[in-house]
């Protein structure tokens, strides 16, 4: 006889997580997805200012209601226009929150960013 897993989390299991904890993507069941990710609107006056494209690396806390709490540039631009419009506009993305058990949680996440010149 096949002896049948449970999917759902036994009870301890599921007490020790909270909503609203934050947890590695490794430990989530579901990642976070992504709702609404637009790009920044670069103007032209800043890209006529590039040398060459800029690849950035964002990091970003998104809480368990899927917002996006806190942005940190890992690798930035040489561009303080450009740093501020990334940190400004993925500050506004929003996701459906990762979940451990069921239960919402907060999760960082790296995000590459290229801006073409």
């Amino acid at each position: 006889r096949i002896k049948e897993i449970s999917k759902w989390p036994n009870r301890e299991e599921q007490l020790s997580i909270l909503s609203g904890q934050i947890l590695s993507p490794g430990e989530v069941d579901r990642k976070p997805i992504p709702v609404a990710t637009p790009l920044p609107k670069i103007s032209r006056r800043i890209r006529r200012t590039m040398i060459t494209s800029q690849s950035l690396l964002v990091r970003i806390l998104i809480d368990h209601n899927g917002n996006v709490e806190k942005v940190k540039l890992i690798k930035k631009s040489n561009s303080m226009e450009i740093n501020s419009l990334i940190i400004s506009t993925v500050a506004k993305w929003k996701y459906k929150p990762a979940l451990k058990n069921n239960i919402k949680v907060r999760i960082w996440k790296s995000i590459p960013i290229t801006i073409k010149k």
